[in-house]
């Protein structure tokens, strides 16, 4: 299953230095984009959602569910698009119990 990029408004990094994040290293300009993926990111102890970056999630989520109605594909494929479904499910749950109790969002560890 082919990663689609996030977009800085679909993902948000709390991590200042780049200590902080080994996985997304080089940092000069942020961090890379060839090692920075949803799954990536949503399991990184520095990162934050927020309803802004709902619509992202949702969107991740409704592609995983498509790709689970094709029978045909692989089997690593269709096992990727589920743990990518659950990961996404458990970070729109996060922002909606956030946005419930009156947040704007919270570090999410999926």
């Amino acid at each position: 299953m082919a990663a689609k990029s996030m977009s800085s408004s679909a993902r948000s990094c709390a991590a200042p230095t780049r200590a902080e994040c080994p996985l997304t290293m080089p940092w000069s300009a942020g961090p890379n984009p060839v090692h920075r993926e949803p799954s990536t990111c949503a399991r990184c102890l520095n990162f934050a959602v927020s309803t802004p970056h709902r619509p992202y999630w949702l969107d991740q989520s409704q592609r995983c569910e498509a790709l689970l109605k094709e029978p045909a594909l692989p089997t690593q494929t269709l096992k990727i698009a589920r743990e990518r479904l659950e990961e996404s499910r458990a970070v729109l749950a996060s922002i909606d119990e956030s946005t419930k109790k009156g947040g704007h969002g919270r570090q999410a560890h999926a």
